[in-house]
């Protein structure tokens, strides 16, 4: 904190106030949940969603780092590999929605609107249901622009992000990610260096959830 996030170089701006947690998985790894207050950040709802997506873009990304061979090693860590614990309580699908939907550019996608036809609505539920499955059956990826991959797909631009939405409750943020990056997790490029561990940074959408997130690891017990 002080030698690093807290000092001149800002990696992810000048931070505030912070809170966190440290959590210790059932072999005994520790690891930290984090909250950080970052000065001028714009807010969601309150400012642009054009803004919010350019102070994300400065901070968050899930590039797999090809340029940069020190980086690319590193990358290496930030892989998802499904396990028992993605899919708790009976879910069918990754509980950290992996694999990650590739997207041209950075964007913040809303639920369907309301007033959709179920018809319509149930078009692109079902369509969903196919993109996902063939992104999981493609495992890590393909090394293919993002026009390609939507032929792969058989899906329009507009219908992919039409059927994305209809898994939504809520708005959510959808990085900038090539087809060859579905299951990198958010980093920042500078704390991947230092840190040298698996992190996922993430811009709050939700306050309230976010309230809800934090209170429940405040009151969680330790065995």
């Amino acid at each position: 904190m002080k030698k690093f996030l807290l000092s001149d170089l800002a990696p992810l701006g000048k931070i505030q106030d912070w809170f966190y947690r440290v959590e210790f998985q059932q072999r005994g790894s520790p690891h930290i949940h984090m909250l950080l207050w970052v000065k001028d950040a714009p807010r969601f709802g309150v400012d642009s969603d054009e803004n919010v997506i350019r102070f994300i873009d400065e901070i968050v990304t899930c590039s797999k780092g090809v340029d940069d061979s020190s980086l690319a090693d590193l990358v290496i860590r930030q892989l998802h590999s499904h396990s028992q614990t993605c899919k708790k309580k009976g879910q069918m699908m990754c509980r950290f929605n992996f694999p990650q939907f590739p997207m041209r550019n950075t964007v913040i996608l809303y639920p369907l609107d309301n007033e959709m036809l179920s018809d319509e609505r149930a078009k692109h539920t079902k369509q969903f249901k196919t993109v996902s499955e063939k992104l999981n059956n493609m495992r890590n990826g393909e090394d293919i622009s993002f026009d390609e991959l939507l032929g792969k797909l058989s899906v329009s631009e507009e219908d992919y992000l039409l059927a994305i939405r209809s898994s939504l409750v809520a708005p959510r943020v959808f990085l900038k990610r090539q087809p060859d990056e579905l299951r990198v997790n958010n980093y920042n490029k500078a704390c991947l260096l230092a840190w040298r561990a698996n992190m996922d940074i993430q811009f709050v959408l939700d306050v309230h959830a976010c309230a809800m997130y934090i209170v429940s690891y405040i009151s969680k017990g330790q065995r």
